[in-house]
């Protein structure tokens, strides 16, 4: 071993050990240690240093027959973080290893945590404990592991390991650490990880029991004693933990509150849609505006716990209470919309009687049961896609209980919006938004009152549509535009109104493809019409299967539902069907702008402009095509207002739709104007 000059020059490494009453292993420890390193170390100089907080078994003995390579310390105090602070303060080294007394580790594997900082891969590796372990303490690690995510966002899988390296640099961060005892670690990870330096985890073989030596953990009370450090450690990093979750929390409980009381007010025997009823309005206002404050509320305090909580703590709340959420509106049954009853009937007679639902009306078979619930549109087709037919077609096979219908529907929902929240994040990262912005924008576009209303109680097909939107856009910014194609195609054969989208991944093919693009072109106009061929087949190849789409587009509209645009045209040309036509022209033709952008506002602006002037029948779930991508593109306050007022549109109208869109889209042109003056002036 080279000469030692801890003042001068630094140390290659320091092995610290820090002791309490443990002469009875001691010796071998250094034994073991001595043996090892003095051959694997031989051109480095090294110590190691054995940190005493005030033992009672008089070490010194047993150090002072290893004085060449190792000195002792002693402290007049416990505390394993207070010994290896002192230690790594009063000995300069490059690099100090910190390791349990009894070694429980194979030796090979300490160069094995050594090499990452050694090779400046980090500024720290914790051991990751491999192995047999006793199942109290795996549980308890795990534990562990899952509270430092929620409450100090470190995902460490064993931050209480008791073998770890630094390097030098990370000394002064160990003197900064309040924590004395075991969990120095844990905040000295903490930190580390705040300054953005590189943690390793290394597997490591350990060894519970090396020397036979009777563990000092007791699982009861040192798991207590454990949670109390943590929260110690979240105070100082989070001083407005305890007022900032209370507020989020707090606004939580009211909004599954208020589902519940919803649920209970309308979820009766015998009892399925609310909004036909005159003794039900003054419940659905009430809910439409309480929902819509709360979301207002919630977007608010949410936004604030983003910035002064950990992210792990909020992403917590947000799991739990969507997941109460979720459970309530699957219990809830649909009192905004009678829609998924008129398709239930009409699948029910193709089931029961072999009646094409899309040739047939609920009023040819008014002697089924459900028939009850309609109260407009007995005289309706079936408009939505095969697959749609398909899927309630084998839900039907599965059971006749319409409440188990209902419910194996929302469950089908809710991972659907599941997937919807999944593809946001996926989006999210490829445009390369920030942590903090991905949970914002998830969670407020997994609690918005419409999506909860639309999606997972009252059960309309437009889910289908925002995720083959979702789809379509994620592939589009891999530029897997074939599948982006897919995806829009997929979501037309539920609900038709996807299909406007295709031409913006087929013009992104026609453009960046270099060669064989007619051939591509080819097979994929065959393979659609293949898809769509198959689809339709057992339905029977004839036109009349889109009567229900075509009295759809004729016929439903009404002057007080318009939006202001739609409102103009239909006083213009007096016919509903051109209005939409027009709207649904205008909209593909928008699809070749912003050929070379990337931008979400690609696939949003089509629909603003269908808004705006192609629906002389506005239905608020229509909004919840574009709502996740609209929060990417629009400020808060924006998103909060429209869905409140649009909201208030579901129980009755409370002002003309009319109005609504007008205020809407004044709203978004001021706010793309300002934007524009911004950029000009600074």
């Amino acid at each position: 071993m080279q000469s030692i000059n801890t003042k001068n020059k630094p140390l290659d490494y320091l092995f610290i050990l820090p002791i309490y009453n443990e002469t009875l292993i001691l010796s071998k420890s250094l034994t073991l240690l001595n043996n090892y390193f003095k051959n694997k170390l031989k051109n480095k100089s090294w110590k190691i240093v054995v940190v005493d907080n005030n033992s009672t078994d008089f070490p010194n003995k047993i150090v002072s027959k290893f004085i060449s390579t190792t000195e002792l310390i002693k402290l007049n105090k416990k505390g394993r973080g207070y010994a290896i602070k002192e230690a790594s303060k009063k000995i300069n080294s490059n690099i100090y290893i910190c390791l349990d007394i009894d070694i429980p580790l194979k030796l090979s594997d300490i160069q094995k945590l050594i090499k990452p900082v050694q090779e400046n891969k980090a500024s720290v590796a914790i051991g990751r404990r491999i192995g047999k372990r006793p199942i109290g303490r795996m549980v308890l690690t795990k534990s562990l592991h899952f509270i430092n995510l929620i409450l100090l966002d470190l995902n460490i899988h064993d931050s209480q390991c008791g073998a770890i390296v630094y390097n030098k640099s990370v000394v002064k961060t160990i003197n900064n650490c309040m924590q004395n005892g075991y969990f120095l670690h844990t905040e000295l990870l903490k930190r580390v990880s705040c300054r953005s330096d590189s943690i390793i985890e290394v597997p490591i073989n350990w060894l519970e029991s090396r020397f036979k030596r009777k563990s000092k953990i007791n699982l009861i009370k040192d798991p207590i004693m454990g949670l109390k450090a943590i929260f110690e450690i979240c105070q100082n990093f989070y001083p407005k933990l305890l007022k900032n979750s209370i507020a989020l929390i707090l606004t939580c409980v009211l909004i599954i509150s208020t589902y519940i009381f919803a649920m209970h007010t309308f979820s009766k025997t015998g009892f399925y849609t609310a909004k036909y009823i005159a003794n039900y309005y003054p419940y659905l206002l009430f809910f439409a505006i309480t929902l819509g404050l709360l979301y207002i509320l919630f977007g608010t305090f949410l936004k604030r716990a983003l910035k002064t909580l950990p992210k792990g703590l909020v992403i917590f709340i947000l799991i739990i209470t969507f997941s109460a959420i979720s459970f309530i509106a699957i219990q809830t049954l649909p009192y905004r919309s009678q829609d998924i009853y008129h398709d239930l009937v009409l699948i029910k007679g193709n089931i029961n009687y072999g009646l094409n639902p899309y040739l047939t009306t609920p009023n040819e078979l008014s002697a089924e049961a459900w028939t009850k619930y309609l109260v407009h549109w007995r005289d309706l087709q079936m408009t939505y896609g095969p697959i749609w037919v398909f899927i309630l077609t084998v839900i039907l096979k599965v059971t006749t209980s319409l409440i188990h219908i209902l419910i194996i529907i929302k469950i089908l929902f809710l991972i659907i919006l599941v997937a919807c929240g999944y593809l946001l994040n996926k989006i999210m990262n490829l445009l390369g938004m920030i942590k903090e912005k991905k949970i914002w924008f998830i969670g407020i576009f997994l609690f918005n009152p419409l999506v909860i209303q639309y999606f997972l109680i009252d059960l309309h097909t437009d889910i289908f549509i925002c995720l083959s939107i979702l789809l379509s856009y994620y592939f589009f910014l891999k530029k897997n535009y074939i599948a982006s194609i897919f995806s829009l195609l997929g979501g037309g054969l539920i609900k038709y109104i996807s299909l406007i989208l295709v031409p913006i991944p087929l013009m992104k093919l026609i453009l960046e493809k270099k060669q064989n693009k007619i051939i591509t072109l080819l097979i994929i106009g065959i393979i659609s019409c293949i898809i769509i061929f198959a689809a339709y087949y057992p339905f029977g190849l004839t036109p009349k299967l889109f009567q229900g789409i075509e009295n759809e587009l004729t016929q439903r509209f009404g002057t007080y539902e318009s939006s202001f645009g739609s409102l103009i045209l239909l006083q213009l040309t007096k016919n509903v069907a051109a209005v939409k036509l027009i709207g649904v022209t205008l909209a593909v033709i928008s699809t070749f702008f912003y050929i070379k952008s990337k931008s979400p506002l690609r696939y949003i602006f089509p629909f603003i402009i269908i808004y705006c002037i192609g629906v002389p029948w506005f239905m608020p779930h229509y909004i919840v095509w574009i709502i996740p991508l609209s929060f990417i593109l629009f400020p808060w306050w924006i998103i909060a207002i429209s869905t409140f007022i649009i909201y208030l549109l579901g129980p009755s109208l409370v002002l003309p739709t009319s109005y609504v869109t007008l205020l809407i889209t004044l709203m978004i042109i001021g706010y793309i104007v300002s934007q524009k003056i911004k950029k000009l002036l600074f």
